[in-house]
């Protein structure tokens, strides 16, 4: 996939829940796609595409055992997508959830293209993804269908099913159940999406009282490159600070096509990495659970004299005296 694109964690969590409980070897598929660099369980984390696609191809053609597509298709509902379902579970009424979910800001995947219309009496609701026909793109676009069913439902009532839904590619057994004999499929549409009653639009989220979101709070995607930057650094578990080279190589691009994204926003790399070890610095110094030592060791410097020296830097005392008088204020 060419571009500088990101999936939010969430968005691959469930997957990788429903292979832990079937007892398949995680941590190695996790390697072979470089996803154990990253924390999957945090909330504010984005992965690079390029992974993500590559896990999901290894999952489904390597791992998906007879059970394994229906149990991870019952796991992508709303409730499990973290902010961006607990947002959604809050709006009022059907209109306001598709309209919510088309806004460049809330995409769980930085190349998706969300949109709805009316036509009469019918309307529709479709989602197309900005990357080259594959089996992981198919895959994530029946996995995006289970989550416009699941809203649907949270609206309409649990036994409701579409009259007719748009498929990118044939569509799995998996899903088929979430249908019913007479739901129209149109393959080929380029998108996965649902024709639904235009009156569908004015009923109220009712479906989604006492759901509990397990997830956490998920961040809106942001269209700059440096948050994407901060986004990626925030998930990487690697114990030294990533290059220009390396994060370019982490989004399928060049290192000076990067850089320009950067100059266009007034930034260098080492700003935006620099910020972010600043800003996460004052965030975690605060929070006396955390040594010093450990906050050096997050945020990749090779010893804490390093660590309260860049502090020092910045703000002119070192890191446990600024604790010392923040704690004073409080």
């Amino acid at each position: 996939m060419k571009g500088f694109h990101v999936v939010h964690a969430a968005c691959v969590s469930p997957i990788v829940d429903v292979l832990t409980e079937a007892g398949a070897p995680v941590e190695r598929l996790l390697r072979q796609c470089r996803l154990d660099r990253f924390r999957l369980d945090d909330p504010d984390a984005f992965l690079p595409a390029e992974y993500v696609h590559r896990f999901f191809e290894i999952v489904a053609r390597k791992e998906t055992g007879s059970s394994l597509p229906e149990a991870i298709t019952s796991r992508y509902i709303l409730a499990n997508m973290g902010g961006f379902g607990t947002e959604l579970m809050a709006l009022t009424d059907l209109r306001a959830v598709i309209s919510f979910a088309c806004l460049p800001e809330v995409r769980q995947m930085s190349y998706e293209d969300a949109s709805w219309s009316v036509q009469g009496e019918r309307a529709r609701f479709v989602d197309g993804f900005k990357a080259p026909p594959s089996l992981s793109r198919a895959w994530f676009g029946h996995l995006t269908l289970c989550l416009m069913i699941d809203g649907f439902k949270a609206a309409a009532g649990s036994d409701w099913v579409p009259t007719a839904v748009f498929v990118d590619a044939e569509l799995p057994q998996s899903i088929e159940s979430l249908l019913s004999n007479e739901t129209v499929v149109k393959s080929g549409a380029g998108a996965v999406g649902i024709a639904f009653p235009t009156e569908m639009l004015a009923l109220s989220m009712t479906g989604f009282e006492n759901v509990e979101n397990g997830t956490g709070r998920a961040p809106k995607l942001e269209p700059s490159a440096a948050v994407r930057i901060e986004a990626v650094l925030d998930a990487s578990k690697d114990t030294l600070l990533p290059t220009l080279v390396s994060v370019s190589n982490l989004f399928n691009m060049s290192p000076r096509s990067l850089q320009r994204r950067l100059d266009a926003e007034g930034m260098t790399f080492f700003q935006v990495v620099d910020g972010w070890r600043c800003n996460r610095a004052l965030k975690a110094v605060t929070d006396p659970a955390l040594k010093i030592g450990e906050i050096a060791e997050n945020l990749r410097y090779s010893d804490t004299a390093h660590f309260t020296r860049a502090f020092k830097r910045r703000t002119g005392i070192p890191p446990q005296s600024f604790r010392e008088r923040q704690a004073a204020l409080a």
